[in-house]
């Protein structure tokens, strides 16, 4: 399963629950058409999916099951672990599930 695809099943599967909100982090540049400059948005490094469940939220880094992280992504990794944030490096749909059911546990042990 390539990342675009594994991204877009774990949005199918876990879009639609009502405990879940899902974020997509779209970093890139585009050209604002009213200028005609260029505008870049988002931080190099930055995960692909932001989950929240109540008040706990993981980011979650995509990658093919031979996919490697760049610099800038073990950078943002590494600062999140430092400030005690989630962060998960997903290869598969059931690395996702698992991201989930900890996310939904914490979350659970705050609001019983």
């Amino acid at each position: 399963m390539t990342e675009a695809q594994l991204l877009q099943a774990i949005l199918e599967a876990y879009g639609a629950q009502p405990d879940l909100r899902i974020q997509r982090i779209q970093i890139g540049a585009a050209h604002d058409p009213s200028t005609g400059q260029v505008v870049r948005f988002g931080q190099p490094g930055w995960a692909d999916l932001l989950v929240r469940c109540g008040p706990i939220a993981g980011d979650l880094e995509i990658k093919a099951p031979t996919g490697r992280q760049s610099a800038p992504q073990r950078a943002w990794e590494a600062t999140l672990h430092a400030i005690g944030a989630r962060y998960y490096l997903v290869r598969s749909l059931s690395d996702a599930d698992a991201a989930v059911a900890e996310l939904r546990a914490l979350a659970a042990r705050l609001h019983p």
